[in-house]
């Protein structure tokens, strides 16, 4: 067993026992939290922090390199518009709502509450697949880890954990898979930008204008996903929810820029650019971490999307009037989504589909 791959493994152990313990006791634990405003800004980190390193590991990518690029920049002053003007609006239903769901249900009644939670459930469940699939993905080419053993044991890690403690589980998770995503990607941007990467002058398509008004259209809407608003109702201090935004803001954009600069300087023919660059590096510790970045980044999104999947599919069977056990069925559900997670993703060979799946089961719960 190869340094990476020891590092790896350590990485899971200290992930899963640190987001295990304490175990959650009673079905308040499991989706509440006392959060501050440095808690808000970390799982807002973590949780998107994947959603922009899988969009430069996923397949075809490198078709629109160029337009992927501008559209990130342009994307990122929706962040601002969403807490300057958006999570003011969201803010007056802490304690009312734990999701987008929750909302709708307050604001327009049984059915459009019924329609969004199907629609959030189908996107958080379908984007954690995106999420496992492009780690497995990765591992697969770097350390050719077969593709169901990495699906298994990550959806095995994430399900137990958040079966375990819940929302309070997946905050810790968010605090151990930021720090090693953050030294992870650090690490990277700093050996890329010592070696000698040439950067081709850009030839632009015909169309490169209106790819890049579209893309920018779907980074923003991908950006407000039932996770983040999810995220924006758990603390009843609005300043520290909106201080979190800036800081979020701020430190999002700068990586996802970098790294998307990394991804598309690296870029050749057919191949995709990111883990093609990392997978020249030499072996060993200093590879390993990087690798470990961005493995924790893809972690920290993914069982956040099952947690919300999980939350908002758990109330709406509570809704039925059935005689059910809240908390029984929040240690249950993550292990059933996370079974058909697996079939969803031996099914589909190319991650950009599921991408497009779910950015059509967003746009349905955004227009409603």
């Amino acid at each position: 067993m190869t340094i990476e791959l020891v590092l790896l493994v350590f990485f899971i152990i200290v992930l899963f026992i640190f987001s295990s313990i304490p175990i959650a006791r009673n079905y308040k634990q499991m989706v509440e939290i006392k959060s501050s405003g440095s808690k808000i800004f970390v799982t807002l980190f973590a949780t998107a922090i994947g959603r922009g390193s899988v969009i430069v590991l996923v397949e075809k990518r490198h078709l629109l390199r160029y337009e992927n690029f501008v559209a990130y920049t342009a994307s990122l002053s929706w962040l601002y518009i969403i807490a300057k003007y958006i999570s003011p609006r969201i803010h007056k239903y802490v304690g009312k709502a734990q999701n987008i769901s929750d909302i709708f249900y307050l604001c327009y009644g049984q059915y459009g509450g019924r329609l969004v939670s199907v629609i959030a459930i189908l996107f958080s469940f379908i984007y954690c697949s995106v999420q496992i699939g492009a780690c497995a993905y990765l591992l697969d080419f770097l350390f050719e880890i077969p593709k169901i053993l990495s699906v298994i044991i990550s959806y095995v890690v994430i399900s137990i954990y958040s079966s375990l403690g819940g929302i309070r589980a997946i905050i810790r998770a968010d605090l151990i898979n930021s720090i090693f995503a953050i030294t992870g990607l650090s690490l990277l941007c700093f050996i890329t930008f010592d070696t000698n990467i040439i950067y081709e002058s850009p030839v632009f398509p015909d169309k490169f204008i209106a790819n890049s008004l579209f893309l920018s259209l779907t980074f923003i809407i991908m950006t407000f996903y039932p996770s983040f608003i999810q995220r924006l109702l758990l603390s009843k201090n609005f300043k520290h929810t909106q201080d979190a935004l800036y800081k979020y803001m701020v430190t999002y954009g700068i990586f996802t820029l970098i790294i998307g600069f990394i991804a598309y300087g690296c870029y050749e023919p057919g191949k995709i650019g990111l883990i093609t660059y990392i997978a020249t590096l030499p072996e060993g510790p200093l590879r390993g971490f990087i690798i470990l970045g961005i493995v924790a980044a893809i972690i920290s999104t993914a069982d956040s999307n099952l947690n919300n999947a999980t939350v908002t599919l758990q109330a709406e069977i509570s809704k039925l009037k059935l005689k059910t056990n809240n908390i029984m069925l929040m240690r249950i559900l993550p292990f059933i989504l996370a079974i058909l997670n697996v079939f969803i993703i031996l099914q589909f060979t190319n991650l950009l589909d599921l991408l497009v799946i779910i950015l059509v089961f967003h746009l349905l719960s955004i227009y409603s």
